[in-house]
This record gives structure tokens, C-alpha cells and sequence, in this order.
């Protein structure tokens, strides 16, 4: 009987080992999507930040396309609809603008989520306190 036992014994630890194999293949796994997440939301904010600089020229650039425009309007060299054509252009380059930096707070958002830094309750609860200050605001007007 102590050799049954022992046999019995000694599957139960082979189990019991590849079990723990199993377990720490699976969270090296984990932790390779934890790493490839993170790497990804990093280029995602690198990427988002390059934009900006990029979008900020561009508004720089319409603004004076616009400035120039109006100041041939004034001479008579140029139609009303250039002018209007000029202005279209700044708006359109301040909204890319806008739109690059709020793609680079989401991205930075993501990136310290998938950091664990940030979680959605934390987010949840600044929505909250921005959406009362902004009511507090359009109150006071």
C-alpha cells in the first residue's frame, strides 16, 4: 500500500507541476499583451503629439494666407470670395488643430490606463467635476 501511495503521490505532484507550468506560461503571455499594449499607446501618443506642432503651422500659415487676403481686399486686388475662401481655410486649420490636441489627450489618457495609472472611475469622476464647473460657468453668464 505505501507504493500505491507513493505512486499516487508522485502523479499528484507532476500534476500539480505542469499546472504551475501552465500558470506561468499563462501569464508570461499575459504580461508579452500587457507590454504590447503598452508600446502601442505609447506610439499612439508619440504620434499624436508630433501632430500638433504640425497642425499649430498650418493655422500659423492660414492665418496670415487670411491676413493678406484682407489686406487685398482693402486694395481692390481681390474678390469677396477669396476672403470668404481664406477665412474657411483658418477655421478649418483651428479645428485640425483642435482635433490634433484632443487626440493627444486621449492618447495620453490611453496610454496611462494601459499603465494602470489612470481607471475609468478616475476618469469618470473628472467628467463629472468638468460637466459641474462648466453648468457653475454658463450659470454665472
Amino acid at each position: 500500500m505505501n507504493f500505491t501511495l507513493g505512486l499516487a503521490t508522485l502523479g499528484a505532484t507532476k500534476t500539480a507541476n505542469a499546472q504551475v507550468h501552465l500558470a506561468s506560461l499563462q501569464a508570461e503571455a499575459e504580461l508579452d499583451q500587457i507590454r504590447a499594449a503598452v508600446v502601442s499607446a505609447q506610439q499612439t501618443c508619440l504620434a499624436a503629439a508630433k501632430r500638433i506642432p504640425l497642425a499649430s503651422q498650418q493655422v500659423a500659415a492660414a492665418d496670415e494666407a487670411l491676413r493678406l487676403v484682407q489686406s487685398n481686399l482693402r486694395a481692390g486686388t481681390m474678390l469677396a470670395l477669396d476672403g470668404l475662401q481664406a477665412q474657411a481655410a483658418a477655421a478649418q486649420a483651428r479645428v485640425a488643430y483642435a482635433t490634433a490636441i484632443i487626440r493627444y489627450d486621449q492618447a495620453e489618457i490611453g496610454l496611462l490606463s494601459t499603465l494602470g495609472i489612470v481607471d475609468p472611475q478616475t476618469i469618470a469622476a473628472v467628467r463629472q467635476a468638468s460637466a459641474q464647473k462648466n453648468a457653475a460657468s454658463v450659470a454665472q453668464r
